[in-house]
């Protein structure tokens, strides 16, 4: 089937582009921040939760491009960023944000490795300017579980 671009789609990733924005801005408190790295014994049941939903996706998501299936995937990575959202604003309400924002830190990684198939140029940017990545993205390995 073909791809038909329409005028509400457009509208749909431009609204979506803009709130990937707004999360990748939040993430990169966390280099400003210098948060450390994450440490499974911290870590709060939202944190797991996250950590175990980027997990999945990874896993979905893969398994939907190895079958050429690129609609499913691209609503499953979409859909996720709401996901991220949420967690953006439960961690508002924190007195203490240097965990979350490291969780957030490497969910965000995996997710715009997973995302750059669907969204190439934004998910470039993204990365590069949140994580000083010199080479693109494209060439990234495919990210792995967190363990």
């Amino acid at each position: 089937e073909d791809f038909i671009l329409t005028e509400e789609r457009l509208n749909f990733f431009k609204k979506f582009t803009d709130r990937l924005w707004t999360i990748g801005r939040v993430t990169d408190l966390a280099n400003q921040n210098n948060v450390p790295r994450i440490e499974v014994r911290n870590l709060s049941s939202e944190d797991r939760s996250l950590l175990n939903a980027i997990d999945s996706l990874t896993v979905s998501t893969g398994n939907y491009i190895e079958k050429y299936l690129f609609e499913p995937a691209e609503a499953e990575v979409v859909d996720f960023l709401t996901v991220l959202e949420k967690y953006v604003e439960e961690m508002a309400t924190k007195n203490n944000i240097a965990i979350p924002l490291s969780v957030l830190r490497h969910v965000i990684k995996k997710y715009l490795i997973i995302l750059h198939p669907f969204t190439p140029f934004i998910t470039e940017e993204l990365y590069a300017n949140i994580y000083g990545s010199a080479g693109p993205l494209a060439t990234t390995s495919w990210p792995k579980k967190t363990s």
